[in-house]
C-alpha cells in the first residue's frame, strides 16, 4: 500500500504544481501600466562650452593673423602656466598691446635705481590698467582695421559668427548653472 500511496501523492503534487502554474501565468500578464520608466538625462559639463568658445576663439584669431597685413594689429597667442599651477592655459594679446607693455616695462627698469635692480625691486611696474590706458588710441584702430577685414573677407566674418555663437552658449550655460532657484 504504500508504494501507490506515494505514486498518487507524486501525480497529485505534479497535477497541482502544474495547474498552480497555469493559474500564476494567466493572472499574471503584464500590463503596460505596470513598467516602470525610467527617464536618463546627460548633462553636458560647463567646460565643455568654454573649450568650444575657446578653440572658436583660437580658429578666429589663427584665420585673422593670416589675413592681417599690419603686424602692428596681429594677435599673438601663447601658453602659460599660472603661477603655482601645472595647468597651462593659452592668452592671446595683440601685438600694439605687447608693444606697450614692454615699453612700460623698460621705464620702470630705467626708472629703478640699480641697488634696487639687483635686489629684484621696480619702481613703479606697470600695471593692467596703465598699459590699457596707453593702448587706447591703437586699440580704436585696430577696431576699425578688424571691421574693414571682416568686411571685405566673407570667411572671417563667419568665423567671427562661429566665434560669437559660441561665447553666447558658453554664457547661457554658465548663467543657467549658477542661477538661484
Amino acid at each position: 500500500m504504500k508504494p501507490r500511496y506515494l505514486t498518487f501523492a507524486s501525480i497529485i503534487l505534479i497535477l497541482s504544481a502544474v495547474f498552480s502554474n497555469v493559474g500564476y501565468s494567466a493572472s499574471q500578464t503584464p500590463d503596460k501600466n505596470e513598467y516602470e520608466n525610467i527617464i536618463v538625462e546627460s548633462k553636458v559639463p560647463l567646460l565643455y562650452y568654454k573649450k568650444q568658445f575657446e578653440m572658436a576663439e583660437l580658429d578666429f584669431y589663427e584665420l585673422y593673423n593670416s589675413l592681417a597685413d599690419e603686424p602692428k594689429f596681429k594677435m599673438v597667442c601663447d601658453k602659460r602656466r599660472i603661477t603655482g599651477s601645472h595647468i597651462k592655459r593659452t592668452f592671446c594679446y595683440p601685438q600694439f598691446w605687447l608693444n606697450q607693455s614692454a615699453q612700460a616695462s623698460q621705464e620702470a627698469f630705467s626708472n629703478t635705481d640699480t641697488s634696487l635692480l639687483r635686489q629684484g625691486i621696480v619702481r613703479n611696474p606697470p600695471s593692467l590698467d596703465t598699459i590699457e590706458f596707453l593702448s587706447t588710441r591703437d586699440r580704436k584702430e585696430a577696431l576699425v582695421y578688424v571691421e574693414k577685414l571682416v568686411k571685405k573677407h566673407p570667411k572671417l566674418y563667419q568665423q567671427l559668427l562661429k566665434m560669437a555663437q559660441a561665447e553666447q552658449i558658453y554664457l547661457a550655460k554658465k548663467q543657467a548653472k549658477y542661477e538661484v532657484k
